[in-house]
């Protein structure tokens, strides 16, 4: 992350490099992924969701600002988009909590497919 990010600051300069933030989420995402299959308790796994959720907003938040620094232009839909995906995160995290919830395991998936593809498909990435 580069030190205006992690200052907080918002970045507002063409061409910036969220591929360090992308990769904190994926490997948070691979963490919750791994206790989940190897059976770890549950408390483990929610905390790894936690943290996946944690890193995720963080960097929705500085990816809004950037988009909003950078452009001028609206960008609501794809900030709901954000909001959306965090929510998912919130309720699979909640869903660990009913003992009669379904596997999570296409959660999971859907989480992963949903992230990589978003990051792949980020013109700014």
């Amino acid at each position: 992350m580069t030190a205006a990010l992690e200052r907080g600051e918002s970045m507002s300069l063409a061409g910036a490099d969220f591929a360090p933030q992308h990769r904190e989420i994926l490997d948070a995402l691979d963490e919750v992924l791994s206790v989940h299959r190897e059976g770890a308790a549950l408390d483990r796994v929610s905390a790894a969701l936690q943290q996946l959720a944690t890193v995720t907003q963080r960097h929705f938040e500085t990816e809004d600002r950037w988009l909003a620094d950078t452009t001028g232009a609206s960008h609501a839909p794809h900030i709901q988009v954000h909001r959306h995906i965090l929510d998912y995160m919130m309720c699979v995290r909640r869903d660990l909590e009913c003992p009669d919830c379904p596997c999570m395991l296409p959660q999971l998936r859907f989480l992963d497919y949903w992230l990589t593809t978003h990051f792949a498909q980020s013109h700014y990435t």
